[in-house]
C-alpha cells in the first residue's frame, strides 16, 4: 500500500525541523474543549472530526489505508498539511502510529523559499478490534498565531 499521494510529487515542498510539542501548553480554552468532547465521544470507532471543526483551525482525516476525507474547511485548504503529513511525518503510513495518544508537531518546512511553521495535532482512533483505523489532523496553526497576537 502507497501512502504517499502523486499529485503531491510536484510540490517542491521541504522540511527543516519537527518538533513534538505537549499540546496542553499550546492549546486555548476552547481547543482543551473540543479535545476532551472528541476524547469522550460515545463511538471511539469515528473520527469525530467535527468536533475540531472550529475557526482558525483546518482538519482532514486519513485512515489506516491512507484514504483521506473529512476536510475542513475544504480539501484545497488543507493541501499542504496533508503533504507534511503523507510526505513526512508518517511516509510509511499510520502503522507509524502505535497508541492513541495525541500528539502535537510543530513542523519548520519550506515551499518556494517561504519558510513557516505548521502545528499539527495527531489524534489516532481505532477500530473496535483495538486497532488504529486512522487519525485526525488538526492544524492549530491560525489559533496559536491569534492566541500570540491576543496576548501580546
Amino acid at each position: 500500500m502507497k501512502f504517499t499521494d502523486t499529485k503531491r510529487d510536484s510540490v517542491p515542498i521541504s522540511v527543516q525541523n519537527v518538533e513534538e510539542l505537549q499540546y496542553e501548553d499550546w492549546s486555548s480554552t476552547e481547543l482543551l474543549n473540543c479535545i476532551e468532547i472528541w476524547s469522550g465521544r460515545e463511538d471511539k470507532n469515528t473520527p469525530g472530526s467535527e468536533f475540531f471543526e472550529l475557526e482558525n483551525t483546518r482538519s482532514f482525516v486519513i485512515s489506516y489505508d491512507g484514504k483521506a476525507s473529512h476536510y475542513w474547511p475544504g480539501e484545497d485548504e488543507n493541501f499542504t498539511e496533508e503533504s507534511l503529513i503523507r510526505e513526512f511525518l508518517f511516509h510509511e503510513g499510520i502503522c507509524q502510529v502505535t497508541s492513541l495518544e495525541l500528539r502535537l508537531f510543530r513542523v519548520n518546512y519550506s515551499i518556494v523559499n517561504i519558510s513557516d511553521d505548521e502545528y499539527l495535532l495527531v489524534c489516532p482512533f481505532n477500530t473496535e478490534s483495538g486497532n488504529i483505523a486512522g487519525i485526525v489532523v488538526v492544524c492549530l496553526t491560525k489559533l496559536i498565531k491569534a492566541q500570540r497576537r491576543t496576548r501580546q
